[in-house]
């Protein structure tokens, strides 16, 4: 199954002289699509580059559209590029997390926002998965363990079940399992973030005392980070259900997934190659001085 995602964006151009004879100002009205609103600090903020500079033209956090910015007539007609980043707090400098981007050619007044060249292209993407567990005294096939693999067999060589873009800079993946607590409300839980398909990822804290595979994953063995999380361990994860988020790298201060949601399963088989549902996302739109 395969689900899309589209962003539109349309600047439109008004010209207007300020009241004190001052240089002339232009407004830079937005309009958007399935933007959606930011939770915590995170913000978003929007960028003009324009004769070898980067001016801000303002944040925001919420998904009401249109929204407009008030740029120097002068910079606008010079632009070469317009970009969307996302920040912890407003910032005189961009982070390299950048959402979409457009950039003018010659004296054209159109350009097309699409987000391939800031943060991937995910045409074509793909995940395999395996419950078993692979860090306890002895790796098994019990399904306490999630690993991103397409090797059944423990003891064959592991083979990553990824396929996944590199990503920009600024961005990062993140493996997500949705577990119930002791109290029976369900938790997104983090399995840690990744780069590479073919490289263990950033956290191993529910798992055993042995190394697991190096493939992103997660053994659910540890009591005591259980106990944190208010869940019964070892967890049994047949029937679960999960996804692969991308995350920004600069302003991700939540303890929450991203909503760019690239993968999915649902009611995760045991002895069994599980895939995942794929989701190629990706922004479009135009940008008009």
């Amino acid at each position: 199954m395969i689900k899309r995602m589209f962003i539109i964006a349309v600047a439109i151009l008004a010209v207007s002289c300020s009241s004190d004879d001052g240089p002339p100002t232009s407004t830079l009205e937005v309009n958007a699509l399935n933007v959606v609103t930011l939770q915590g600090s995170a913000i978003y903020q929007a960028w003009l580059r324009t004769n070898g500079n980067t001016i801000s033209l303002g944040t925001f956090q919420d998904n009401s559209f249109p929204k407009t910015f008030s740029v120097l007539t002068e910079d606008l007609n010079n632009a070469n590029e317009f970009f969307i980043t996302i920040e912890s707090s407003a910032s005189n400098t961009p982070s390299n997390t950048r959402l979409a981007s457009a950039s003018f050619n010659g004296s054209s007044n159109t350009a097309q926002l699409s987000s391939l060249q800031t943060i991937g292209d995910f045409n074509g993407i793909s995940g395999n998965f395996v419950l078993r567990t692979f860090t306890g005294a002895t790796a098994n096939g019990d399904p306490n363990g999630i690993w991103f693999t397409n090797t059944l067999n423990g003891s064959q060589t592991i083979t990553p079940g990824l396929n996944l873009p590199q990503l920009s800079s600024g961005w990062s993946y993140e493996a997500w399992v949705v577990l119930q607590d002791r109290n029976g409300a369900n938790l997104n839980v983090s399995l840690g973030k990744f780069s590479q398909a073919n490289q263990s990822d950033t956290s191993d804290i529910f798992s055993g005392q042995t190394d697991g595979p190096s493939v992103p994953g997660e053994d659910f063995l540890n009591e005591a980070a259980g106990n944190l999380i208010n869940i019964d361990v070892p967890v049994n994860l047949a029937g679960k259900s999960g996804f692969i988020t991308i995350e920004p790298t600069t302003s991700d201060n939540s303890s929450e997934p991203f909503y760019i949601e690239l993968l999915s399963f649902q009611n995760a088989q045991a002895n069994e190659l599980n895939g995942m549902n794929t989701n190629n996302f990706f922004i479009t739109g135009s940008v008009r001085r």
